[in-house]
């Protein structure tokens, strides 16, 4: 299933059951990190899948600016409009609703480990009043495909931070059962990352 499809997939099961029995306009707010192809095919898709349920709801589209106090006008800006959902695109943007609009239902959309990230507790059961759909891809396809693509590959190189590093022991056994050896560096800190990027280019494939 694509991340396209989840997304609004997510949206639309959100909204049947926020607005079951309800046949007032409804207003989605939908905000964004960026105006990437995908960004804006996620926004698209969801406002066609919406539209056709429920012709009467309202999209306000906001590309969040990298200034906080420009961000805070937008946040005014939602408040003001009162969304019954506000859909978000990317992590960053999902980082903010959830502080900033904890009473607001919140659909996420393009999130890599949503669960790592702290927004849901987890995708089965997310609790509080956001949900989505994960971007997340499992290890094993990940590494199938590094395999396709390079045959001859024995070493991975991979960098990680506190938040990731869950992810590391299982990561190093499903690699190892397809053969690869794993070599995970974490980072700290920004002053970390050249020498951690020179020991993976000295050590891996």
């Amino acid at each position: 299933m694509t991340q396209l499809l989840r997304s609004t997939l997510g949206l639309t099961a959100a909204i049947a059951v926020l607005w079951a029995g309800e046949l007032r306009a409804h207003t989605i707010v939908v905000l964004s990190s960026d105006t990437l192809t995908a960004t804006l095919r996620t926004i698209s898709g969801a406002k066609s899948v919406v539209a056709a349920d429920h012709p009467e709801a309202v999209f306000y589209s906001h590309v969040l600016n990298d200034d906080p106090k420009v961000r805070q006008f937008q946040f005014d800006s939602v408040r003001r409009r009162n969304p019954d959902v506000i859909l978000t695109v990317g992590s960053f943007a999902t980082q903010l609703v959830k502080g900033n609009f904890p009473n607001t239902p919140a659909v996420f959309s393009s999130v890599m480990y949503p669960v790592i990230s702290g927004f849901v507790k987890s995708m089965n059961a997310p609790g509080g009043n956001i949900t989505g759909a994960s971007l997340t891809i499992a290890a094993d396809i990940q590494f199938k495909y590094f395999r396709r693509i390079i045959p001859s590959l024995k070493t991975i190189g991979v960098l990680y931070s506190q938040n990731t590093a869950p992810l590391i022991p299982s990561s190093t056994v499903v690699a190892a059962d397809q053969g690869f050896r794993l070599v995970a560096i974490q980072i700290n800190n920004e002053l970390e990352l050249s020498s951690a990027l020179d020991s993976l280019i000295r050590t891996c494939d």
